[in-house]
């Protein structure tokens, strides 16, 4: 499933017109040592809005708000050009737990 992410980013980024803002999965994998990531573009192409999973040991023993800072400071260069950004940080167990529970309580 990872590598399908992976294949349809590149994709994204290609067809991307240069004004549209972007999330790269691999910065974003490389910054925390991510053992999963997920962005999805939630602005119907205009590239202002997207959603972000990163899941991370690196967030051990974090609150919210500093891992939240921590996505920002990864994405501070394309900050500027995005309207909103939805974020779940989560570490491996808490991951996991999320992907026990019915889909409208994550």
């Amino acid at each position: 499933m990872f590598a399908l992410i992976r294949q349809g980013w590149r994709s994204m980024q290609r067809n991307r017109p240069r004004n549209v803002a972007r999330v790269d999965v691999f910065d974003l994998e490389a910054a925390f040592q991510a053992t999963y990531v997920q962005v999805e573009d939630n602005s119907d192409g205009c590239g202002n809005k997207f959603s972000v999973i990163v899941v991370s040991n690196a967030f051990e023993g974090q609150g919210l708000l500093q891992r939240q800072r921590a996505v920002n400071e990864v994405l501070r260069d394309e900050m500027a050009s995005i309207h909103a950004l939805q974020m779940k940080t989560w570490t491996p167990a808490q991951f996991e737990q999320k992907k026990s529970q019915p889909s409208g309580e994550n």
